[in-house]
């Protein structure tokens, strides 16, 4: 019961027709193109960088945030406890899995500074 009360707030939260809130009571901001996945708050999605695409087997996204002064530990530490909320399974240091797909945390560094490269693809 508690799995689908679960699943049930989370698609509402999705949609809009909850407002999921913070510690702060601020309200969650999610990826643009990743739906579910919310944007650790001091992050700053670039819009511009994501990438999406849907094919048989399964779909391949990308989102792109700049990390700013958030040190890379404290956004690594958000995801472990914030994507499990999600049905995201750890599996390996920044790297979960859910339903057949496969979710990667990949800290870079560009030519803007640090960033944090969500990737979703088919297991």
């Amino acid at each position: 019961m508690r799995v689908f009360l679960f699943f049930v707030l989370t698609v509402l939260a999705v949609s809009g027709a909850v407002s999921v809130q913070a510690a702060d009571d601020s309200p969650v901001q999610f990826f643009e193109a990743l739906g579910d996945v919310p944007l650790m708050p001091g992050l700053v999605e670039r819009t511009d960088g994501a990438v999406s695409f849907d094919k048989p087997g399964g779909r391949i996204v990308e989102s792109v945030a700049d990390l700013n002064a958030v040190p890379v530990d404290d956004v690594a530490a958000y995801y472990a406890s914030a994507l499990p909320q999600f049905g995201w399974l750890p599996t390996a240091q920044d790297t979960y899995i859910r339903q057949g797909e496969r979710l990667e945390l990949l800290f870079e560094t560009d030519s803007g500074g640090p960033v944090l490269r969500i990737s979703i693809h088919p297991q």
